[in-house]
């Protein structure tokens, strides 16, 4: 039954991404067509996204300790699918805008409780030392789909057009559904008992997210990977920020794309090599530091004159030892974190992590100099 629901999981995360990956990519690339008009859409689909996770993160945590995991995964799958399906049927481009912004917002809703409600099912249905295997495996999954997701799903625009993207995307979630459907737990004995908390007022709610905090203030280590988390993401956001300007930088064409390329070579490999590296305090640490290292030797080829390859190995090293680190971090909560807080924990961290990267790119984009100024000279010619 476990090795069944290890499977079953996997496919369910896989499907589920497709359809996340999918959708945004292809209506960033059809949105950004627009122009100018485009632009002005597609600020308001990021930051309606970011502002979304950020409100509905620490609810999806609360909501997931105290109700149905599995059916809080059928649920949002299920109202994605539909979504997706439903605006793909809106003939007019314009009426079409507003439908995907529109639906970006409920996926984005639906995003935060699915993601969470996954990360605290995972030590239920799975056996306990196969944890860190399965977390290992899904990112090596993920990692070689993000790779060939942009090519796949720019075909199917481009040759089909944005709504058979759209219903591509319902029916990925659909069979998300359908995966999820399948699995076995145990959600049910916890159920019988009293649900007041999962239906109560916003009160209840909220006293449970508190809760989550609490216990996360009492526990040592906890407290301890949520400040990683906290300045990891701070100085992540510097480097998404300063990485689509390489080109620029180090003054030479395709550096940027060829980064990208051995950063999900390394995620990837990372991937691979976590589930032999034993899941301890200090073993993560390394692998931070390891990955610290690797984005300084990302900048030397602006001080020494050496090969433009070096940095591309920077990147490969810096992207290994971080999705060691990823995989590592969330095996370790998945193991050490009572079932019950399980959920709050989750929406904890990543809801700290996205607070936090907008101030890392504030910070980064006010430093005088921190970007050549000839990379934000417009080209008139």
């Amino acid at each position: 039954m476990q090795k069944q629901n290890y499977f079953k999981l996997l496919l369910s995360k896989l499907l589920d991404q497709i359809g996340n990956v999918t959708y945004d990519y292809a209506n960033s690339v059809w949105i950004a067509s627009m122009g100018i008009l485009g632009q002005k859409y597609l600020g308001i689909y990021q930051i309606l996204e970011t502002l979304i996770s950020i409100i509905f993160n620490p609810i999806a945590g609360a909501i997931a300790d105290s109700s149905n995991r599995k059916r809080i995964l059928l649920v949002s799958d299920s109202i994605s699918a539909l979504v997706c399906i439903l605006i793909s049927l809106i003939g007019n481009d314009q009426v079409l805008v507003y439908g995907i912004i529109v639906a970006n917002v409920v996926l984005s809703v639906t995003y935060s409780f699915s993601s969470t409600a996954f990360k605290s099912i995972v030590p239920r249905v799975i056996d306990s030392d196969r944890v860190l295997n399965f977390n290992s495996l899904v990112e090596i999954v993920l990692q070689v789909f993000s790779v060939v997701s942009p090519v796949m799903t720019y075909y199917i625009y481009v040759n089909f057009g944005i709504r058979v993207a759209l219903m591509i995307n319902g029916f990925s979630f659909l069979g998300s559904f359908l995966t999820i459907l399948t699995i076995v737990d145990n959600t049910d004995v916890k159920d019988t008992g009293d649900k007041s908390t999962a239906k109560g007022t916003f009160k209840e709610l909220f006293s449970e997210i508190k809760y989550g905090l609490s216990y996360i203030m009492s526990n040592g280590e906890l407290l301890e990977l949520l400040i990683l988390s906290a300045l990891i993401n701070f100085f992540l956001a510097v480097y998404n920020f300063l990485l689509p300007f390489s080109n620029s930088i180090f003054g030479t064409e395709e550096v940027y794309s060829r980064l990208l390329f051995f950063g999900a070579i390394g995620s990837i490999l990372g991937a691979f090599v976590s589930k032999f590296i034993t899941n301890t305090r200090s073993n993560l640490l390394l692998s931070l530091g390891f990955s610290g290292l690797g984005i300084a030797y990302i900048g030397l080829a602006n001080f020494f004159p050496i090969s433009v390859v070096l940095p591309y190995i920077g990147n490969l090293v810096f992207m290994t030892f971080l999705s060691i680190y990823n995989i590592h971090f969330i095996s370790r909560i998945q193991q050490r974190v009572a079932d019950e807080y399980l959920g709050r924990v989750f929406s904890a961290v990543f809801t700290v992590a996205i607070l936090f990267m907008p101030l890392g790119t504030l910070v980064i984009s006010l430093i005088p100099g921190a970007v050549s100024s000839l990379t934000f000279t417009p080209n008139y010619s």
